[in-house]
């Protein structure tokens, strides 16, 4: 079955399923200290397969553990999933302890490989 090419600035279902595959096994390995939403998909380079996306951590975290580190860790879980990814910048929300919101840049082929995780 052939699928039709997204439109400008539209998001590729396929890019939209393995991102939250990917969001759905970072909460299975690490919630309740953190849990993640994806809040936001944007195309930036789709002859290039490019993404941003935007994605809120909630939670206590780990005391001992920098919080960006359980941030940087959807990259690396990204990897697992044959998904090119890499953390551009952590926000910490103003007046909010216990959430982060994280940007990355992340390279999704078409079609997307099938998950591992």
């Amino acid at each position: 079955m052939v699928k039709r090419p997204a439109k400008p600035g539209e998001v590729p279902e396929h890019v939209v399923k393995v991102l939250v595959k990917l969001i759905n096994t970072y909460n299975k390995y690490h919630a309740p200290e953190a849990v993640a939403r994806l809040e936001k998909v944007e195309s930036l380079n789709p002859e290039n397969d490019l993404y941003l996306i935007r994605v809120r951590f909630k939670g206590s975290f780990c005391a001992t553990c920098g919080v960006r580190d359980w941030v940087e860790d959807l990259a690396y879980l990204g990897e697992s999933l044959g998904i090119e990814a890499k953390l551009e910048e952590v926000v910490e929300p103003e007046g909010v302890e216990d959430e982060r919101v994280g940007y990355f840049i992340v390279k999704v082929p078409n079609p997307a490989p099938e998950a591992r995780a």
